[in-house]
């Protein structure tokens, strides 16, 4: 699992601590109760696991002491309010089963409600590799008026022909919050934006290492790279025994005509082509376990 860095002193709580004191001088930030109920999720939430266990201890400290620190929100055209800062404590106090939480109303920009969020976050418990990379490529799609599509690209093109403006605001960002050097963040990390939807999922969950996952796209064929996806979930499989098994997996058979794919598509070619999707989804499978097992026993 990707192990927690120690923040230099002073980055996370520094930076919370003063967003929240600016929070908090608005005339109209007086804390609240509001039904939770009325309360939709914040679409720039930069954590997506949530563990159990602390949610619960958090519920019944909730329960028998109250909510010590409101949650922030922004409210709505429609009446109704969105979360910008508390999604653990929202969680917990619905997990107490109370209708009504402490709150917060905050009138400020979007840019300012996701690193409200983000330095929470990162404050609680650090962030990993995808949390972080979507993280800034959300603060720079705000705060350039990009669409978030577009941003990967014009932050590999400041490696190139570096902007000013841009890369002052990237190392502003990473600065803040404790993400290292921009340029190795968009050399090193930034491409686990284009891994394959299953790998983008466990990285989420934080069940595998990014430089794992990185290493597992190399495999196409999705059969074989879910057969050695569950290898590393259900071993451990570290680093290096991974990059052998990816090798071996990704090398071409000595004679690339000869091999069970290549025979199958020569000589079944017009019965291949009569087949259902399902039906060559099984007969693919089959012939990456073929291969597999071929190239095992050649060694």
């Amino acid at each position: 699992m990707i192990n927690a860095k120690k923040k230099p002193a002073g980055s996370g709580f520094g930076a919370l601590a003063g967003i929240q004191a600016e929070v908090l001088a608005e005339p109209t930030a007086l804390p609240e109760f509001i039904s939770v109920e009325l309360i939709d999720a914040n679409p720039h939430q930069t954590r997506y696991q949530f563990e159990e266990e602390p949610l619960q201890a958090l519920a019944e400290s909730i329960k028998a002491n109250g909510l010590l620190q409101p949650v922030v929100l922004r409210k709505k055209a429609d009446g109704r309010y969105q979360l910008i800062a508390g999604e653990r404590r929202l969680r917990a106090h619905k997990l107490a089963g109370l209708s009504e939480i402490k709150s917060v109303i905050l009138d400020k920009p979007e840019s300012a409600d996701l690193e409200l969020n983000l330095t929470e976050n990162e404050l609680r418990q650090n962030l990993n590799t995808f949390e972080r990379v979507e993280a800034v490529v959300q603060l720079v799609a705000l705060h350039f008026g990009k669409d978030p599509a577009d941003v990967p690209e014009l932050l590999y093109k400041q490696r190139r022909q570096p902007d000013p403006e841009v890369v002052a605001y990237l190392e502003d960002i990473c600065k803040k919050f404790s993400f290292g050097k921009w340029d190795s963040l968009v050399a090193n990390q930034l491409s686990v934006l284009t891994l394959p939807e299953d790998l983008k999922t466990l990285l989420r969950q934080d069940r595998i290492p990014y430089k794992h996952a990185l290493k597992l796209r190399q495999i196409t064929d999705e059969h074989q790279r879910n057969l050695l996806t569950q290898r590393v979930l259900e071993e451990g499989m570290g680093l290096e025994a991974l990059t052998q098994e990816v090798s071996r997996l990704t090398s071409k058979p000595t004679s690339q005509k000869d091999s069970p794919r290549a025979l199958v598509e020569k000589k079944f070619k017009r019965v291949v082509s009569r087949m259902s999707p399902d039906q060559k989804e099984k007969l693919n499978g089959l012939l990456a376990d073929l291969e597999q097992l071929l190239l095992q026993t050649e060694q």
